[in-house]
């Protein structure tokens, strides 16, 4: 795949660096000397690889609030109203779904 990106226009490769990097396993320190490597402007392959990387943590942090807000109407529709194990004892980094409310 990588020799078929680098004979591509410069648009394409473009546009697979943006993919590549929002895969949920790619990192942009992977994905932003990839680019380079293609001989790239370093400046436009950070933006692009990061914003596919950004996107993709938007997208599940949306994901998250939307489960959370299913399952706490799951719990109400069956009756739970008692904390969870977790939500009474959050462990020492305090209660890792605050940013999501």
């Amino acid at each position: 795949m990588f020799e078929w990106a680098q004979d591509q226009s410069a648009i394409w490769q473009f546009i697979i660096i943006f993919v590549i990097a929002f895969a949920p396993w790619m990192d942009v320190s992977i994905v932003a000397p990839l680019g380079v490597a293609w001989g790239l402007p370093p400046l436009g392959v950070a933006i692009t690889a990061f914003s596919g990387n950004f996107l993709l943590v938007l997208l599940l942090g949306y994901f998250f609030k939307q489960f959370n807000r299913w399952r706490e109407k799951r719990r109400e529709a069956k009756g739970i109203t008692a904390p969870t194990k977790k939500e009474k004892n959050p462990g020492r980094f305090g209660t890792s779904t605050v940013f999501l409310d």
